[in-house]
C-alpha cells in the first residue's frame, strides 16, 4: 500500500509542475495572494473568509486540472486532433468560468463603497502594511512573468560565465 506521504509528495510534484508551467496559475496565485492580504482589513467574519478562500482553491484546482488535461492532451497527440481540441477548450472553459464568478464574488466583498474607504483609510493609518503590499508587487511581477523554476536558475547562474 502507498504511504500518504508519497502521495503528498507527487501531489505536490504536480502542483510545482503546474506552476512552472502555466503563467495563468501564477496570475490566479498572486491574485489570490493578494486577496488574502487584504482580507483581514475587508472581510467581515468567517463565512465570508470561508467564501473567498474557498472561490480561491476552487479556480486553483480548476486550473491544475486544466493544465494537467493540457499535458495529458499533448501527450497523446502529438499533431491537431479536433477533439483534442475541444477537450482543451472546454476545460480552459471551466477555469474561465470558474475566474468569473471569482470575480464577481470579489466585486461583492472587496468593492463595497464602504469598504474600499475602511481599506484605504487603513492603509493611510498603517503605513507600513501599505508599503509592503505596493513592495510585493516586484516579485508578484517576476514569479508571474518568469515562474519560480527559471527565476532560481537565473538567481542560481548570476554572475557566472556561460
Amino acid at each position: 500500500m502507498r504511504r500518504f506521504s508519497q502521495s503528498a509528495r507527487d501531489a505536490l510534484r504536480g502542483i510545482v509542475s503546474a506552476i512552472n508551467s502555466g503563467r495563468n496559475l501564477r496570475i490566479q496565485l498572486t491574485v489570490g495572494a493578494y486577496a488574502v492580504l487584504t482580507a483581514p482589513v475587508i472581510l467581515k467574519d468567517a463565512s465570508e473568509w470561508a467564501v473567498v478562500l474557498t472561490v480561491i482553491g476552487f479556480v486553483l484546482a480548476l486550473e491544475i486540472i486544466n493544465t494537467a488535461i493540457e499535458f495529458l492532451c499533448d501527450h497523446i497527440s502529438g499533431a491537431y486532433a479536433p477533439l483534442i481540441r475541444l477537450a482543451k477548450d472546454a476545460a480552459a472553459g471551466g477555469v474561465l468560468l470558474s475566474v468569473v464568478f471569482a470575480v464577481g464574488v470579489g466585486a461583492l466583498f472587496y468593492l463595497r463603497p464602504s469598504r474600499l474607504l475602511k481599506f484605504l483609510t487603513f492603509c493611510f493609518n498603517n503605513l507600513a502594511y501599505a508599503i509592503v503590499l505596493v513592495l510585493l508587487f516586484i516579485p508578484a511581477a517576476f514569479f508571474i512573468v518568469y515562474g519560480p523554476r527559471r527565476l532560481w536558475e537565473k538567481w542560481r547562474t548570476r554572475g557566472k560565465r556561460h
